[in-house]
């Protein structure tokens, strides 16, 4: 589940709920939406080649925030102070989430040059 969320944005999201002090739910969800910006934003970054002139990837951003928002709602966060967190759903939820991605999502295929520039 992890490999699917920018490493970046996580230690974003662990350090700022931390700050935010207990009984704010208005700063968790506040923070909560700020790090899924970040997560869109470090993926629309992330999976797009400028020089190759290639877009990003919406399907790689979308697994991403969706892996991002189960992950947040598992370990409770501004969920668990809205009173909607449900721990056993939460685990469900990683497991599947972590099962269906790759299907869902595989990456794109290599060109033969991106290749050649990978492996010499």
């Amino acid at each position: 589940m992890m490999r699917l969320i920018p490493g970046e944005a996580v230690g974003l999201y662990l350090v700022g709920s931390g700050v935010v002090p207990e009984g704010r739910t208005a700063g968790l969800l506040a923070w909560f939406g700020f790090c899924v910006a970040v997560v869109v934003l470090v993926r629309l970054y992330g999976t797009a080649d400028h020089s190759a002139g290639k877009p990003p990837q919406p399907a790689a951003v979308s697994v991403s925030v969706v892996a991002f928002v189960v992950w947040v709602y598992a370990m409770g966060g501004p969920f668990e102070a809205l009173g909607v967190a449900v721990p056993w759903v939460g685990s469900l939820l990683v497991c599947a989430t972590s099962f269906i991605a790759p299907y869902v999502y595989r990456g794109e295929a290599m060109s033969e040059e991106d290749e050649a520039r990978l492996w010499p």
